[in-house]
C-alpha cells in the first residue's frame, strides 16, 4: 500500500467512531471528520491502489459487457466503516438509492460517472427534491453524501468503464441501515409546486451489486 493510501486508512480508523446500530454521529463531530478525510482523499488516485486505469484490468471481459451490474471490491469492512472500490462497466447504472443516517465520501479513480442527487423533504410522505446532476471524474475531488442532505442519488456511466473509491460510515446493515432502491413518481400536490419534486416508491430493480471475481486478487494485501 502506498504511503498516501496508508495514511488515509489510518486517519479514517482514528477519526470514525464505532457506534451502535441505532445511534448517529453528532453533526459537528461529523463535519470535522469529513473535512479531515476529504483533504487526504482528494490526493489519492488510481496509482495509490496499484490500478492501471488504461487497461480495464479490474473487470473481466464478461463483466465489462454486463451493464446490469456494478462490481464491488471490498478493501476494509468493519463495524465503523466500509472502504471499497465500485467498478462500473460501460453504460451501467446504479438506480436511485438511499444511505440511511450514513456519510459517504466518493472519489473517482478513473473514467467518469454522472450522479443525480435528491434531498428528502418529508419522511412520512416520501417527497424528495431533485437538487442537481454532476459529472465526476478523477479531477473532480471528493463527493460527499451527507446523512441528512442530498442523501439519495443514482449513478450512470457512458461508453467508458469507471472505478470509484467509496468510504461509507457507518456501514450498511440489514436492520437499521439497509439499502433501498426507488422509482420517482410525480407529485400531484408538491410543497414547492415545481417539476423537481417527486414521491419515492420502493422497488426491486433489475440490477445487482456483485463482489467481483477479481476482488481477492487486487486488494487482499492492500491494507496489510
Amino acid at each position: 500500500m502506498t504511503s498516501k493510501f496508508k495514511q488515509f486508512v489510518r486517519l479514517a480508523s482514528e477519526l470514525i467512531p464505532t457506534i451502535d446500530r441505532n445511534q448517529k454521529i453528532p453533526k459537528e463531530l461529523n463535519e470535522n471528520i469529513i473535512k479531515r478525510l476529504k483533504e487526504q482523499l482528494n490526493g489519492i488516485d488510481s496509482s495509490d491502489l496499484y490500478i492501471n486505469q488504461f487497461s480495464n484490468e479490474l473487470l473481466s471481459d464478461s463483466e465489462l459487457k454486463n451493464n446490469k451490474s456494478v462490481y464491488y471490491f471490498p478493501i476494509i469492512e468493519m463495524k465503523a466503516f466500509t472502504l471499497a472500490v465500485f467498478a462500473f462497466p460501460p453504460n451501467s447504472t446504479i438506480p436511485l438509492h438511499d444511505h440511511p443516517d450514513m456519510t459517504v465520501l466518493s472519489k473517482v479513480l478513473y473514467g467518469h460517472v454522472y450522479c443525480k442527487n435528491y434531498h428528502l423533504l418529508d419522511k412520512k410522505s416520501q417527497e424528495v427534491k431533485f437538487t442537481g446532476e454532476v459529472k465526476l471524474d478523477e479531477t473532480s475531488g471528493t463527493k460527499i453524501t451527507y446523512p441528512q442532505e442530498n442523501n439519495l442519488h443514482c449513478f450512470y456511466t457512458e461508453s467508458k468503464s469507471t472505478a470509484v473509491l467509496d468510504l461509507l460510515y457507518p456501514p450498511y446493515d440489514n436492520i437499521y441501515r439497509s439499502c433501498n432502491y426507488y422509482k420517482l413518481l410525480k407529485m400531484e400536490n408538491s410543497h414547492n409546486r415545481d417539476d423537481e419534486n417527486f414521491k419515492l416508491l420502493k422497488f426491486d430493480p433489475d440490477f445487482s451489486c456483485i463482489t467481483s471475481i477479481n476482488s481477492q486478487r487486487f486488494f487482499t494485501n492492500l491494507v496489510k
